[in-house]
């Protein structure tokens, strides 16, 4: 039998080897020219950690289903959205990341940090919200996969499929 202080201690190492915030840090650190200017873009279950993790920006915002409550670096925002359905929140951040990624100049970097639920909790959809919801609840309860699931979602949203990134003029860092 293995003893109850090894199981945790291989669970704590687990926990930490999947920070996103760690992950975040590292690959900025890489990839991110510091003498660039960074708009930063953060969705997600894991928003607020990897935003934290890309430390601060000349603006950002951070979308997560649930504030923490917790500070973020400098130049960033979080708001919160609906999941696993968008909501008028959702579609009040796809808004916001829209104008965001829009003021990137050609020198600029906009930092896209993406994790799960992303799909539902930043939108601009093709139809109206509500015909949005219905379509994609359908598809759900039909026991669709989730690839198919965000193929349809991508297929309804001016954002999802590179959308988003298709409105800037800076380039484009996405992890």
């Amino acid at each position: 039998m293995i003893e109850r202080a090894v199981c945790e201690a291989v669970f704590r190492a687990a926990v930490a080897a999947c920070d996103p915030a760690a992950h975040v840090r590292e690959a900025v650190a890489r990839l991110v020219p510091e003498d660039k200017a960074v708009l930063g873009v953060a969705i997600g279950k894991a928003a607020l950690a990897m935003a934290r993790g890309a430390g601060p920006v000349v603006r950002g915002i951070a979308v997560a289903p649930q504030l923490d409550g917790g500070p973020l670096p400098l130049g960033w925002t979080a708001r919160d959205a609906g999941h696993p359905d968008p909501d008028d929140r959702s579609v009040a951040a796809g808004d916001a990341l829209v104008e965001l990624v829009t003021r990137a100049g050609k020198d600029d970097i906009v930092l896209a940090l993406i994790s799960g639920g992303a799909s539902a909790l930043v939108e601009q959809p093709t139809i109206p919200l509500d015909e949005l919801r219905g379509r994609v609840a359908a598809f759900r309860a039909a026991g669709h996969p989730i690839e198919e699931l965000n193929e349809l979602r991508r297929s309804l949203s001016r954002i999802k499929g590179g959308g988003l990134a298709a409105v800037s003029t800076g380039r484009v860092i996405t992890l």
